[in-house]
C-alpha cells in the first residue's frame, strides 16, 4: 500500500526547475518592490477605486512569504541538493557544479533530478498552509 501517489520524477523535475527559474524571478521582482506613500496635494482628484496601496503591500508581504517558503525548502534537502539547487538558481553552469561535486556528468543529471524532487517534496510541505494545492510541483501520471 502506498500513501502517497508516484509522481512522474522527470516531469516534476523539469516542472520544479521552471518555477525555481521563471516564478522565482517573479516573486523575487514583487517582493522587492517599492511602495510610495501616496502624493498628498491640494488639488481635487476622484476617489481611487479600491485601496491599491493596501493591495500592493498584500502581494509584497505575500510574495515574501513564499520566498521564505522556497528558502526553508531548500534548506531541508540534502547537501548535494541544495549545493545544486543554490547553484542553479545563480544561474551557475552544470559543469561547473558537476567540477564542485566531483562527480561525472551521468551522475550530475541524477543528482539535479534528485534536487528537483527533493524540493517538490519540501516545498509542498511547507507551503501547503500558504499556497493549498498550487504548493504541489509535482507532476502526477494518469
Amino acid at each position: 500500500m502506498l500513501l502517497f501517489k508516484e509522481a512522474n520524477v522527470d516531469k516534476t523535475a523539469s516542472n520544479v526547475k521552471e518555477f525555481l527559474t521563471n516564478d522565482y524571478q517573479k516573486l523575487c521582482a514583487i517582493a522587492g518592490a517599492n511602495i510610495k506613500s501616496p502624493a498628498i496635494s491640494g488639488l481635487p482628484t476622484a476617489p481611487p477605486a479600491g485601496n491599491s496601496k493596501e493591495t500592493q503591500i498584500t502581494e509584497v508581504m505575500w510574495a515574501r512569504d513564499i520566498l521564505r517558503i522556497i528558502n526553508q525548502s531548500i534548506n531541508a534537502c540534502s547537501a548535494d541538493s541544495r549545493k545544486i539547487l543554490l547553484g542553479k538558481m545563480d544561474f551557475e553552469k552544470d559543469y561547473i557544479l558537476q567540477n564542485d561535486l566531483g562527480v561525472s556528468h551521468t551522475k550530475f543529471y541524477s543528482m539535479l533530478r534528485f534536487a528537483y524532487n527533493e524540493f517538490a517534496d519540501a516545498f509542498e510541505y511547507r507551503g501547503r498552509p500558504l499556497l493549498k494545492n498550487k504548493a504541489d510541483l509535482h507532476i502526477y501520471d494518469q
